[in-house]
This record gives structure tokens, C-alpha cells and sequence, in this order.
């Protein structure tokens, strides 16, 4: 059986950041005996998108900061398949058909 993910959020500031305001959480993830625990600033002006996230300890910089944000949906096309497309079951077969054969590795 799988153990449930607790999550538990609360406010401690408000702050900007890339010129977003944001609500700072601490946010504590519980899971059988581990947690991890991590400061979250959710943008107000982007729908609480969260546009920078801190673990603790942060000894080794673990961290992120989002830019350029674009909440709007990607463009379809995007997602079409490419006419010229071919499938290779694996990367043998990729490399056996786009290299061509060496005549002096015959035999090794």
C-alpha cells in the first residue's frame, strides 16, 4: 500500500519577485517517516502560479526561479507529427539505418 502525501502550506510573507508580487509559503511534504520542506513564492497577479521555490536546507543551492512565464496554452501545431517522421523500435536501428557502414570495420 501506498502512503499518502501530506502537504501542509501557511503563509509567512509577501514579497516581489521578477517583478511579480508574490505570497511566500513554508510548505512541509510529509511521507511515512521523511519530510522536505521548502519556501514557495506564488505570483498573486499570475493565478498563485509559483514562480520561485527554495528546499531547505539549501546548503547545495536547491532552487528554482522561473521567467519568462507564458500561462497561455502552446501552440497545436506544436504537438503534429512531422510528415517526414520516421520511427526506429530502438537505437540500434537508428544508428544501423542514419550511419553509414565503414568497409574497413567489416569482420571487428
Amino acid at each position: 500500500a501506498k502512503t499518502q502525501i501530506k502537504i501542509r502550506k501557511w503563509e509567512i510573507d509577501r514579497e516581489v519577485v521578477d517583478g511579480h508580487p508574490c505570497i511566500k509559503y513554508n510548505v512541509l511534504a510529509l511521507r511515512g517517516g521523511h519530510s522536505v520542506s521548502a519556501s514557495v513564492w506564488e505570483a498573486t497577479d499570475l493565478g498563485g502560479f509559483p514562480v520561485q521555490m527554495v528546499w531547505t536546507p539549501n546548503a547545495l543551492g536547491n532552487g528554482l526561479l522561473l521567467k519568462h512565464i507564458d500561462l497561455q496554452p502552446p501552440a497545436p501545431q506544436l504537438f503534429v507529427v512531422p510528415a517526414d517522421y520516421r520511427y526506429y523500435p530502438d537505437f540500434k536501428s537508428l544508428v544501423k539505418e542514419l550511419c553509414p557502414k565503414d568497409p574497413a570495420l567489416d569482420g571487428k
